[in-house]
């Protein structure tokens, strides 16, 4: 299997577990942009501009791009990863600091009616 093809299943998954916690998801195919995942949340809130990353990593562009667009269309830069095959990971993005680029995990809880 192809990295293309490895990165656009995972991007896929991302897409299909989103939906199934109730947001709202579209990937973005094939766009090389900043964002492989934009997702609406089932409450009140920002849209997620969502990178999936099958390694975990970000370039320091990568990182510079996806901040700039979350901050443009008021979202919330999120990096998605699947570590040694299990869960997938979610995490926030928020910049640079003295301690290095600062990441915080999401706990998504499945929302049921």
């Amino acid at each position: 299997m192809t990295n293309y093809r490895r990165g656009a299943d995972f991007e896929r998954t991302v897409q299909d577990d989103l939906e199934k916690r109730g947001y709202l998801a579209f990937r973005v195919a094939g766009s090389k942009g900043v964002a492989d995942v934009v997702a609406f949340p089932p409450f009140p809130g920002p849209p997620w501009l969502v990178q999936a990353k099958t390694n975990g990593k970000m370039s320091p562009a990568e990182r510079k791009a996806l901040s700039r667009a979350a901050h443009s269309y008021r979202a919330v830069p999120i990096k998605a990863s699947r570590p040694k095959r299990g869960a997938i990971l979610y995490e926030r993005y928020h910049g640079f600091a003295s301690a290095g680029y600062q990441w915080s995990e999401i706990s998504l809880n499945l929302h049921k009616e």
